[in-house]
């Protein structure tokens, strides 16, 4: 009975170590996340998706992403969609890894911040965004993690609209 049961814890340790492999090589295959460009985009719905780390509980899922803009300044106009465009470098091309994105607004009290997990292929361009439901000056703070570490940041500076307005003309988006 004794031999029988370590034979079964001997083969429990082996599956456990052999169930955790794959976690382990999928954090090794990162190298480092990329942010390609950034600003203020112009999307289509497809559809919600749930992310139950977010004040809402869902996130919009866009397709059709257009940089109308390459900038960091934003306008706070409601409506105005602001993101990052970003490439997950690792070893193995197209490979499917773990992103947590985290979105912080801060300015005038406790930061918000929402989050979701996303799959992303290695070596391919992604994209994580924000839609502003407000017309208040703040920094918006897009954050890609990968098994817990920091891998890439943006900040964005929300600016009245005039001001952004007369920034933005400059830049070619008149919305």
């Amino acid at each position: 009975m004794r031999a029988h049961t370590k034979m079964i814890l001997g083969t429990l340790m082996i599956l456990a170590l052999v169930g955790l492999y794959p976690h382990a090589s999928q954090a090794a295959d990162v190298e480092s996340i990329q942010i390609v460009d950034f600003g203020i985009y112009k999307t289509a719905f497809e559809r919600w998706e749930a992310a139950p780390g977010t004040d809402k509980g869902k996130i919009e899922i866009v397709s059709d992403r257009k940089l109308v803009a390459f900038t960091d300044r934003i306008p706070t106009t409601p409506g105005t969609e602001l993101g990052v465009r970003y490439v997950v470098n690792g070893k193995h091309e197209g490979k499917p890894v773990d992103v947590l994105v985290k979105v912080i607004q801060s300015g005038g009290g406790a930061p918000a911040i929402d989050q979701w997990l996303k799959v992303r292929p290695v070596g391919s361009a992604s994209f994580e965004g924000w839609k502003l439901d407000s017309a208040s000056a703040r920094t918006i703070t897009i954050q890609l993690y990968h098994e817990g570490r920091k891998m890439a940041e943006k900040s964005f500076t929300l600016e009245g609209p005039q001001q952004a307005k007369h920034r933005a003309t400059g830049l070619g988006f008149n919305g």
